[in-house]
């Protein structure tokens, strides 16, 4: 099974990596109102996908620390 998600893993990482060469185009990305900056197109996607993951991982925290006090109240009843 871990081959498998390193065979995954390394296909996703060729076909990125193959975008972003043959993809060089310039787009201009607007922080807020005029105010911006030029970046390749791959660039921006990359840097969105990592916000995407991160905003994720933030909104799962809460319930997974929850998950894990809990199995730990849990873990210590069994045990008592």
């Amino acid at each position: 099974m871990k081959w498998i998600a390193r065979l995954f893993f390394l296909a996703m990482f060729t076909l990125l990596f193959v975008f972003f060469l043959f993809n060089q185009h310039t787009t201009f990305v607007y922080y807020y109102k005029e105010l911006g900056i030029e970046v390749p197109l791959a660039i921006a996607l990359i840097i969105s996908l990592i916000v995407g993951v991160m905003l994720g991982c933030t909104a799962t925290l809460g319930k997974i620390l929850r998950l894990k006090s809990e199995l730990k109240r849990l873990d210590r009843e069994l045990h008592s």
